[in-house]
């Protein structure tokens, strides 16, 4: 997949069926404009912008991001796209809708625009997708709108995916999304108590994204290519430190040595939610409740094809 950093960096020739949006999360709604765009000719292209609008337009107040740039940039290979737009949005910023579509077509040679039904666009969110639809008249390009996708009676859409990733339903927000929630980073060094209590982990420091509530989980983790069922806790570890507040990220690989991945990049897919983080009165009954989550993790993740879960590059 090619990744552009300006319109002008575009090839002059090559026809593209091209998404806008920031699709964050990639739900089955974002599913469906894909979906759209690959019907038309040319070579599907996301034209989305980095960093995300919401952090210049509203800086310390937007909601924590579902995905990473490299996260998406990885879910958008997976669902077919072959080139990426990744667009700086302070530049763009000043342009009025109709200024920032005839930006786009005189920079890309377009067989057609997909947006979905709550597309706003230029300068003040002042375009829309009646706008597009008109402005797209007067063209080449053939524009089409998908209208909102429903799972059951509701809506899907990215704050409804929030909305349970922050209770910890994990299973349901698997249900709107094209994959389940993941949280990628580095593997670093802990404090090794999970060693001494029988049960290695791999621990990931919190990234800069949206995080579930602390408690256990049945989780995937991508590591070098290979993807293994994990049991994953999310904490401050009140056991072992009763005044920590550092909140970590500790998986453990059920029945499998693993070398020194000190510094290596792993995706951790998050499929169900196991409990709530507890202190217990003494190391060995965490120890035993340890043993107890490793059992039911293995027992909710039977069954479940890990291998589509995409491997995700960190930049």
């Amino acid at each position: 997949m090619r990744i552009y950093r300006s319109l002008s960096d575009a090839p002059k020739e090559e026809r593209f069926s091209a998404v806008i949006g920031n699709f964050d999360g990639i739900h089955i709604g974002h599913r469906a404009i894909f979906d759209e765009a690959q019907r038309h000719d040319g070579t599907l292209a996301v034209i989305t912008f980095d960093p995300h609008p919401r952090t210049v337009l509203q800086p310390g107040y937007a909601p924590r991001m579902l995905t990473t740039f490299d996260e998406r940039l990885a879910f958008f290979a997976a669902l077919g796209v072959e080139a990426v737009f990744a667009l700086p949005f302070e530049p763009l910023r000043p342009l009025a809708a109709v200024e920032f579509l005839d930006l786009l077509n005189r920079s890309l040679a377009l067989t057609a625009l997909t947006v979905g039904f709550n597309f706003n666009f230029g300068r003040g969110q002042e375009g829309n997708t009646d706008i597009l639809l008109w402005w797209a008249k007067g063209t080449a390009i053939t524009a089409r709108v998908v209208p909102p996708v429903l799972h059951g009676a509701m809506r899907v859409s990215s704050s409804a995916v929030r909305e349970y990733i922050l209770n910890g339903e994990m299973e349901r927000a698997g249900e709107l999304l094209v994959y389940p929630y993941v949280v990628t980073g580095t593997v670093k060094r802990g404090r090794k108590v999970g060693g001494e209590l029988g049960f290695p982990t791999l621990n990931l420091l919190p990234p800069d994204k949206l995080l579930p509530p602390d408690g256990v989980y049945a989780t995937a983790a991508v590591l070098r290519g290979v993807r293994y069922p994990a049991v994953t806790n999310i904490g401050t570890n009140p056991t072992i430190d009763a005044e920590g507040s550092l909140r970590t990220i500790e998986t453990h690989i059920p029945g499998v040595t693993l070398p020194d991945l000190y510094d290596e990049k792993m995706a951790l897919y998050f499929l169900k939610r196991i409990r709530r983080e507890i202190r217990f009165s003494s190391r060995d009954k965490l120890r035993e409740k340890i043993a107890q989550d490793i059992v039911v993790a293995q027992e909710r993740l039977a069954g479940i094809d890990l291998k589509g879960l995409p491997e995700i590059t960190i930049s």
